[in-house]
């Protein structure tokens, strides 16, 4: 048996409000979970509900995510 801890990335959560509308909420990400053109990326595991991501066409780039009741994209 052994003693090894499991490779765990870190989670971070960041809260999120869009600028238009108000609606708020926290997407949880993980650090350093893809590799990316200028090292490990982080990777967008979940958002709360009025939230939804969009792929960029450039998958290089982290996806945005956008508020369903406006329809707004939320800053990087």
């Amino acid at each position: 048996m052994s003693d090894e801890v499991p490779d765990k990335r870190a989670q971070f959560t960041v809260e999120i409000e869009c600028p238009k509308c108000g609606h708020k909420g926290q997407a949880i990400w993980e650090r350093d979970a893809l590799p990316g053109p200028l090292g490990p990326q982080p990777a967008l595991l979940s958002l709360p509900g009025g939230f939804s991501e969009r792929i960029r066409t450039n998958l290089a780039e982290l996806p945005e995510i956008v508020c369903d009741k406006c329809g707004t994209v939320q800053p990087d």
